[in-house]
C-alpha cells in the first residue's frame, strides 16, 4: 500500500486507482485478520488435562509391575521411553549421558520433599 501511495504522489498512478488499490488491500487485510481469529479460537480450545494426568501417574506407578510383566521387546521399549540415549554398563552400574526431563523432574520433587522432612528452607 505505501507503494501504491508514493505512485500517487509521483503522480504515476491516479487517485482512483489508488483508492481501488488501498480499498482491495483492507479488505485482504480484513480477511486474514478473520482467518487469524478463527485459528485462535481453535486453538483456544480447552482440553481436560486432568483425565489424562491421572492416567499417566497410574501408568507410572505401575511401571514396576508393567516392565516385569513385559516382553523383551517391552522392556526395550521402557527403557528406551526414559533414557532416550544410549545407555552403558561399566560394569558395576548403568549410565546415560542425559536424564530423561520427566526423571528429573521426579527426582527434583523427591529431593523437595525430603529437604521438607529434613526439615531444611526452600527458596
Amino acid at each position: 500500500m505505501e507503494n501504491a501511495r508514493n505512485l500517487m504522489l509521483d503522480n504515476d498512478i491516479e487517485a482512483v486507482d489508488y483508492r481501488a488499490i488501498k480499498e482491495e488491500c483492507n479488505e485482504k487485510i480484513a480477511r486474514l485478520e478473520a482467518r487469524l481469529s478463527d485459528l485462535n479460537v481453535e486453538n483456544s480450545t480447552v482440553i481436560d488435562i486432568k483425565p489424562i494426568a491421572n492416567e499417566a501417574i497410574k501408568s507410572l506407578r505401575l511401571l514396576d509391575e508393567f516392565y516385569e510383566k513385559a516382553t523383551v521387546e517391552g522392556k526395550r521399549y521402557l527403557v528406551g521411553m526414559l533414557f532416550p540415549e544410549k545407555v552403558t554398563y561399566d560394569g558395576a552400574m548403568y549410565r546415560t549421558p542425559h536424564k530423561n526431563l520427566a526423571i528429573n523432574l521426579i527426582y527434583l520433587k523427591n529431593k523437595e520433599l525430603q529437604d521438607k522432612k529434613w526439615g531444611k528452607n526452600l527458596v
